[in-house]
């Protein structure tokens, strides 16, 4: 065998154990149908009564969970105006369409899309991805504790958040929320739109300390808790993770967690 040869087979082998590797922790998964998003909401969403779909794009998420509960209050919150009217006309007659960005405080954002593009072709970002050319759109940006105070909502049920990079500062305007407990359960995406926006998995870990959430990872089949933050957890590869309020094994099961 010559090192050429050689050197390939150990390409494929390493190929190999990458793709082994994304399957066993759910990473680089982004089909809903087979990465636990639908089945968390399959088998979770008939008793959540406020629900909250950040980055509600087009409406995927919200129609699924409609279609399991009709009788939810969903909150959808999409910045990017064409996704807005897609959203009227698809789950308008069910849900609360929010045309505003979330963040850590309220005020005016900038909001880069990328040019040429419609409705769901890209979601668009608070921070500015890849190295095309961008639209910078002003938008409305709120809280989700100052909402919440404003619609008098007490308590959340379920909270998706799906903003491209823009999830720990959106959490970060829900921190009084999370400190009061007024959150039952939410998922949040993470992957390589977190560099532009400088965040970390440990930001996370930060966030919830001293409070009554437990971290976990979303799995095909459930999720599996993540009690403490260790470094190798920062690949930025694409996967979504849960806040299950609770750190007992009571509370995790809510969402079908294990150890």
């Amino acid at each position: 065998m010559s090192l050429t040869t050689a050197a390939l087979d150990d390409q494929d082998a390493i190929a190999g154990c990458e793709l082994y590797l994304r399957r066993v922790y759910n990473d680089g998964n982004g089909d809903p149908a087979t990465n636990g998003e639908w089945a968390l909401i399959e088998r979770c969403a008939r008793q959540w009564q406020v629900v909250f779909d950040v980055g509600a794009c087009v409406g995927d998420w919200s129609s699924r969970t409609l279609g399991v509960n009709p009788k939810a209050e969903v909150h959808c919150f999409e910045p990017f105006p064409p996704n807005v009217e897609a959203l009227r006309k698809r789950v308008g007659q069910q849900a609360h369409i929010l045309p505003v960005a979330l963040g850590s405080e309220a005020g005016e954002a900038v909001f880069h899309v990328p040019s040429q593009t419609g409705p769901g072709e890209n979601l668009g970002s608070l921070y500015p991805q890849g190295s095309g050319a961008l639209v910078r759109l002003a938008v409305p940006m709120t809280t989700i504790a100052d909402y919440c105070t404003d619609m008098e909502i007490t308590q959340i049920d379920f909270l998706k958040i799906d903003a491209e990079g823009a999830e720990v500062s959106i959490l970060e305007g829900a921190r009084p929320l999370l400190e009061a407990g007024r959150i039952a359960a939410l998922q949040f995406e993470y992957g390589g739109t977190w560099v532009s926006a400088r965040h970390f998995m440990k930001d996370i870990f930060d966030l919830v300390a001293g409070t009554d959430y437990t971290v976990a990872k979303l799995m095909p089949d459930g999720c599996r808790i993540v009690a403490d933050y260790f470094y190798e957890i920062e690949s930025f590869r694409q996967s979504n993770w849960l806040l299950i309020r609770g750190s007992s094994d009571d509370g995790a099961a809510y969402l079908g967690a294990r150890r």
